[in-house]
């Protein structure tokens, strides 16, 4: 499992809608951080993946002990452990990862029912287990809608992931609304962003991630009238949960995917 340059803590749940508080070091004020870190790290993920109905989603408010609070509005879910494990490594790649031990980050706590039960690690067997059940789920996909190209690999790669690039192209029955494919790219962007920003890694720290190169840089998302693709090339990590994620949020906004979507993994030459 990753390890962390700042404390990772669990404390009881209340009435207060708090998901995580991020004690942040003396050099900071957390007043004057509110509108700045972690928000510009997290907010994508938090409102653009998880909202509830009517956009309901996660706000940022300074708390005691020069903490940033992030907090969850009334409608919104609540985060699974997998999706707080994303959270605490999204906050990882916003400190000075290069630090033996943060000078950003002093602590981060989150509030869950039965806090003696919780640690860092269970989150990210978690997010292990997630990342797990999405190749799985992409294999099942791929011999639904199979490719008829040479090149393109019969199974979602597992771990040999570096050298690979990954493509769907998800096709709906009929003209996608103007505002769908607005809500689609903006989830379809955020999903992405946490991978490149090494947030479904449960192995490689930052600073491991960073110089394998394995940064994503070269990656396009596109509309056409009946279809969204998403290509990229050398994730951080294993695509295969958050395309499973939007590809749920497809099924769920239009419906089963036309027999036109196509899933295209090929290794690099």
């Amino acid at each position: 499992m990753r390890n962390y340059n700042f404390s990772v803590g669990f404390t009881n749940a209340d009435q207060s809608g708090v998901v995580c508080r991020v004690r942040l070091n003396k050099r900071f004020a957390a007043r004057d951080m509110v509108a700045d870190f972690p928000k510009n790290v997290t907010s994508n993920f938090l409102n653009r993946f998880i909202p509830g109905p009517g956009g309901a989603g996660y706000t940022y408010r300074a708390g005691a002990g020069n903490a940033v609070e992030i907090v969850r509005r009334e409608k919104a879910r609540p985060l699974s452990d997998s999706e707080r494990a994303i959270l605490v490594n999204l906050m990882d790649f916003g400190r000075d990862f290069e630090s033996e031990q943060s000078t950003t980050i002093d602590a981060v706590e989150l509030p869950v029912d039965d806090p003696e039960s919780y640690t860092a690690e269970k989150l990210l067997k978690a997010l292990e287990a997630a990342n797990n059940a999405a190749i799985v789920s992409m294999n099942d996909l791929m011999a639904q809608y199979p490719d008829a190209d040479d090149d393109t690999a019969g199974e979602w790669p597992s771990e040999d992931h570096d050298r690979y690039f990954y493509q769907i192209r998800l096709a709906a029955d009929a003209a996608i609304k103007s505002s769908d494919a607005s809500e689609l790219k903006s989830v379809l962007h955020a999903l992405h962003e946490a991978n490149m920003w090494n947030g479904y890694n449960t192995e490689q720290s930052v600073d491991e991630a960073v110089h394998s190169g394995r940064t994503g840089i070269n990656y396009e998302i596109e509309t056409e009238p009946q279809l969204i693709s998403y290509l990229v090339e050398r994730p951080s990590c294993n695509p295969a949960l958050p395309i499973v994620w939007f590809w749920q949020r497809f099924e769920s906004m239009l419906g089963r995917p036309a027999a036109e979507t196509s899933i295209f993994v090929t290794a690099e030459d």
